[in-house]
């Protein structure tokens, strides 16, 4: 990393900081170190290429105790959230935490005065992995284990909506993770819902999370070190996140005219908070 003409801002200040760092082309790392007359030196170096994320370039990356915060600038495209069409090409994106956790980011699409976003409270990979460089906790709680569940069940149905080219739902009943029972004419959504929470019981993100960083359980697309590296909350939405989103495979099943298979596992992931319901 190679310093950059230190501006004169607030270091504390993550919205200060932001402009400074979205002038930087490409996609880089940056590193803030405040000097004694006020200034704040930027060093900055690339952020590395990698299949699986932007942010896995970030991975088992530790700040120097001299930065103040730091932040990320990369360039890409922006998909829908349901159909995972691409919406803008050429989209920039910066993000900063600071050291008491503060959080700045802003996207910037093409043709476009202001920007897309500018919000103090972005979510997301990136923002997890910036806390877990300046050796932070990632924000919020670990992923519900229910919400886990009901991403393994949408997979399955949309998986085997692909194989065999059609899905009822009873054979929908039968990939749900835990058990739900037949019924007469299936079960009710709250039925669902409770056994949707009651296949997870016993299930522990630290333990998963431990004995992945242990070498002990392979998968999820990590190494030990990089397991390690995240902490529980982070781990459990990079589990969860490495699963087909719920929107999208809905969305699949509808194009395939499964509307009401669609519909059902859509109001369960919606009293449990996971989805919308329209």
């Amino acid at each position: 990393m190679s310093p950059t003409p230190p501006p004169t801002v607030d270091h504390r200040d993550p919205a200060q900081l932001l402009e400074a760092l979205v002038e930087l082309p490409g996609s880089v790392l940056v590193g803030f170190e405040p000097q004694p007359d006020g200034t704040v030196h930027l060093l900055v170096g690339p952020l590395p290429e990698d299949d699986r994320a932007a942010a896995a370039g970030l991975f088992c990356r530790l700040a120097d105790p001299s930065w103040c915060a730091v932040g990320v600038a990369v360039a890409g495209r922006t998909r829908h959230l349901h159909t995972r069409e691409v919406v803008s090409e050429g989209v920039t994106a910066a993000v900063v935490v600071t050291r008491s956790g503060a959080v700045a980011s802003r996207l910037q699409a093409p043709g476009r005065d202001a920007p897309v976003s500018d919000t103090d409270a972005p979510e997301g990979l990136v923002v997890d992995s910036l806390h877990r460089v300046l050796g932070l906790p990632a924000p919020g709680q670990p992923v519900p284990p229910s919400h886990l569940a009901l991403t393994v069940w949408a997979d399955r149905a949309l998986q085997e909506l692909l194989a065999v080219g059609h899905l009822d739902w009873k054979g929908a009943l039968d990939l749900h993770p835990g058990d739900p029972g037949p019924g007469p004419i299936g079960p009710s959504i709250e039925t669902l819902v409770e056994a949707t929470v009651r296949s997870t019981e016993g299930f522990d993100w630290s333990d998963v999370h431990r004995r992945t960083a242990q070498g002990r359980r392979a998968g999820y697309d990590l190494t030990p070190d990089e397991a390690a590296w995240m902490d529980v909350t982070m781990f459990s939405r990079w589990v969860t996140g490495s699963l087909p989103d719920v929107h999208h495979a809905l969305h699949v099943m509808d194009q395939h005219g499964c509307h009401s298979v669609a519909d059902r596992i859509r109001r369960v992931g919606a009293a449990l908070g996971v989805v919308d319901r329209g």
